[in-house]
């Protein structure tokens, strides 16, 4: 762990469940966002093998996709170690543009704390 910034990792975490957020929303505007999900989930999968590191939660993933988009939306926005863990192997980058993503690192950077030492 970081001595400049104890809490980095409840920043990313942060950071990740508002962008998963967003993601949310837009699923349910375009729900064809869930049918590419599910093509990068399957390239994701024949490109590294079945022995990958995130294929178990590549594998959850297309469950959730083939249960609707409330399914995703329900695991995308979860505040628990599941839905933590989901969205570190998440099929919807580009649903967010590359200016969005680093707004989102900006709101959400240690830097941005109040100093508690004040």
């Amino acid at each position: 762990m970081s001595t400049r910034w104890p809490h980095a990792h409840a920043h990313i975490d942060a950071r990740s469940l508002a962008m998963a957020r967003e993601i949310a929303l837009r699923l349910r505007n375009r729900p064809a966002f869930l049918e590419e999900a599910r093509e990068r989930l399957r390239r994701w999968e024949t490109r590294n093998g079945p022995k990958a590191p995130g294929i178990q939660s590549w594998k959850e993933w297309l469950s959730l996709i083939d249960e609707g988009v409330d399914a995703v939306i329900d695991a995308l926005c979860a505040e628990d170690d599941r839905g933590q863990q989901l969205r570190q192997n998440s099929p919807f980058v580009g649903v967010l543009s590359n200016k969005e993503v680093w707004a989102f690192k900006r709101a959400f950077s240690p830097c941005n704390e109040p100093n508690s030492n004040t």
